[in-house]
């Protein structure tokens, strides 16, 4: 499976052009290695709240807040991002 940068579990899934990233175990910010920014990138909650994001050389990391330390994982819509190589 995947991890992000911060050593959390991630899976992801794609609609159009928006990733969805189910992560468990995180709270805070979370690195997404997989993926960069656009000049049109937005990140959000499923619930439309805005997620404050900065690229940086490890990859997109998103300011999640409380996120999910409990058993089930929460999702972020990451839109307008590119795949990038590892």
């Amino acid at each position: 499976g995947a991890t992000t940068a911060d050593g959390a579990e991630v899976r992801y899934t794609a609609r159009g052009d928006t990733v969805f990233a189910f992560v468990s175990g995180a709270a805070g910010t979370v690195t997404f290695p997989d993926v960069r920014a656009t000049p049109t990138t937005m990140v959000e909650h499923l619930d439309g709240e805005t997620c404050p994001w900065h690229e940086t050389g490890n990859g997109l990391a998103v300011d999640v807040g409380p996120g999910a330390t409990g058993p089930e994982p929460f999702v972020v819509a990451l839109r307008r991002v590119e795949a990038r190589a590892r």
